[in-house]
């Protein structure tokens, strides 16, 4: 399995779930502290676990997903990141 994870800057909240919502069928959404040049601002991290076999598909998907978001947020960049994960439903 595969764990993707789009950090951005926390603006926009509601309209950015609404995206995420349109997009995704499944996700989790977490808000932290992030700091980017060295400067503090409130984040939002959207996380999303998916298959090897719809890996390379979902990060195409992903990819346009992060540039509404960086439109929508009118941010510099918006960052991925991908791990291997293990994952148990019980």
């Amino acid at each position: 399995m595969k764990r993707f994870k789009i950090y951005t800057e926390n603006k926009n909240t509601r309209k950015l779930i609404e995206l995420v919502k349109s997009e995704l069928e499944a996700a989790t959404v977490y808000f932290a502290t992030g700091i980017w040049q060295g400067a503090t601002e409130e984040s939002m991290i959207i996380e999303y676990i998916t298959g090897e076999v719809d890996a390379e598909i979902m990060r195409q998907r992903l990819r346009k997903l992060m540039e509404k978001i960086k439109i929508m947020n009118k941010q510099e960049c918006v960052m991925l990141t991908v791990e291997n994960v293990q994952v148990e439903f019980v």
